[in-house]
């Protein structure tokens, strides 16, 4: 039998109280269960390009009759997603010369038809004639350059290529920063809405006339009136007094984007997550044939993401929406923790290459009722509370899971936990390694099930946020043979230091 892998020595009331929480516990209700994720959800090269390409080839990794060229510029390549969804196409990237955009000649030499049509669309002084020189060399001939003298005219330029009906929507963004314009960008391309930039001042004369012309029905407005002045949707209101208008605008970037995701994807089939706005480029074409949210996020912060992010996934969670959450981009750009631990907010966790099935059940435990020590939370978590919660899990589940041919490669789930407390596992762990390895031991966690959360008060002045987790795996133990199923209980005490919630305590 395998020796514990943990072992915290507490007063004898404490371990008193902790055995009977860990073994009376009568599950009553289900408030929610989730499908989970498989480890493959990412799509990524080495760089930008050949992210570009793999997400094409997962658009389309057959006979195409159209593609989209864009540069890595979002006031370019966001508008031609809308273009590019249209005409069933893939969008790739546009190096700064022929010569060097090989990702995107590979993909028409692999896919187009001899016939087909190429979209070159870009600001004239990002296109050079060797673009089309390039693709008449290889018997491309069916080549339309949609390229302004800069963003307004050739924004302008895609939107007359869509050759729109009367009366259909638009979006009107800011082209001087994108985080709206990517937030934004699948819905618009999902349903033939043409993406008009604006300085945030003014309206280009052209762009305000395409808007009188179209008559559009809705007008929707990323961004506060920092981003897109009161100025302008004044304008709006007297050139097409008829038209609803609806302006998308919080606080923060991040509210605002998820003011938009929630009001067009309040149940997403898919959820794409970036932390680089040019994964987000080629990437909108393809969230866009689900409709479903690009959510871009901030590489840098881990496990600390911002609020509305957090309730947006944590609400995913409890929907049973049954969401697929994929990566765009490789490791440099999006780390696996940012998406795995965002990923897990959104319901989704894996085993050892698995998915695990997890559920948060309401208990009603007397034993642990009668215990001082421990406040069990009611009702709604509060983000600082999900955020707990997902860390414990993670950790939970990667700490269980035990793979003995992997074992130089696994975490064990201590990246979630507190200095002190991996130095000691850390420990534990290598003096097990023989053991596992004679053994060939594998444990795969099939289930997790969050019983309680709430606070743990060990010592008065310092409490701990303790989430008590169920995990049921199956494991392989080749001295026994055969697969044998096991249960195990921990309660899980972290704290919130400088920002992160960090696992410190396992009983």
């Amino acid at each position: 039998m395998l020796v514990p892998r943990i072992i915290i020595v507490l007063k004898e009331s404490l371990l008193l109280t902790l055995f009977l929480i860990v073994f009376a516990m009568p599950l009553y209700a289900s408030d929610y269960q989730i499908a989970s994720l498989d480890e493959t959800n990412r799509l990524y090269g080495d760089d930008r390009y050949k992210t570009a390409q793999a997400i094409a080839e997962q658009i389309n990794n057959e006979t195409v009759d159209c593609v989209v060229l864009a540069p890595s510029n979002y006031a370019n390549a966001l508008p031609a997603s809308v273009l590019a969804h249209k005409n069933n196409a893939p969008l790739l990237l546009l190096n700064s010369t022929a010569k060097s955009t090989k990702e995107a000649f590979d993909y028409i030499n692999s896919h187009l038809t001899k016939t087909g049509k190429i979209y070159l669309v870009g600001d004239s002084r990002l296109i050079g004639y060797d673009f089309i020189a390039e693709l008449d060399l290889l018997g491309y001939k069916n080549i339309i350059s949609i390229s302004g003298t800069d963003k307004y005219q050739t924004d302008y330029l895609i939107a007359r290529e869509l050759n729109i009906s009367d009366g259909t929507p638009v979006v009107i963004s800011s082209a001087e920063d994108f985080p709206d314009v990517i937030a934004i960008s699948s819905f618009a391309a999902a349903n033939g809405w043409p993406m008009l930039l604006t300085d945030g001042e003014v309206l280009t004369y052209n762009i305000k006339n395409f808007i009188v012309e179209k008559q559009p029905s809705e007008i929707y407005i990323t961004g506060g009136e920092g981003a897109v002045s009161k100025v302008i949707e004044d304008e709006l209101v007297n050139i097409v007094p008829n038209t609803k208008i609806t302006r998308f605008a919080g606080n923060q970037r991040d509210e605002t984007a998820m003011k938009i995701t929630n009001h067009f994807a309040p149940q997403p089939q898919n959820i794409y997550i970036v932390s680089n706005y040019l994964d987000a480029l080629a990437g909108s074409v393809l969230a866009a044939k689900t409709k479903s949210p690009i959510i871009l996020v901030n590489s840098a912060t881990k496990r600390s993401l911002p609020k509305d992010i957090v309730r947006y996934m944590a609400d995913t969670r409890k929907r049973q929406a049954n969401t697929n959450i994929i990566a765009l981009g490789g490791l440099a750009v999006l780390p696996d923790e940012t998406f795995t631990f965002a990923a897990s907010l959104g319901g989704q966790i894996n085993s050892i290459g698995q998915p695990v099935e997890f559920s948060y059940t309401i208990e009603k435990d007397y034993w642990w009722l009668s215990s001082k020590a421990f406040e069990e939370h009611k009702g709604e978590l509060s983000v600082e509370q999900e955020l707990a919660l997902m860390t414990a899990v993670n950790f939970y589940n990667e700490w269980l899971s035990i793979d003995y041919s992997t074992l130089g490669e696994s975490t064990f789930g201590l990246q979630y936990a507190t200095q002190r407390f991996a130095q000691g596992e850390r420990e534990k762990i290598t003096n097990l390694t023989d053991i596992y390895n004679r053994q060939r031991y594998v444990n795969r966690v099939e289930k997790l099930t969050v019983s309680s959360i709430g606070t743990y008060y060990m010592l008065q002045d310092t409490p701990y946020t303790y989430v008590r987790i169920r995990a049921d795996s199956v494991t392989y133990n080749a001295e026994r043979g055969g697969n044998n199923k096991r249960s195990d209980t921990h309660i899980v005490c972290l704290y919130n230091i400088h920002g992160y919630w960090e696992v410190d305590l396992v009983q």
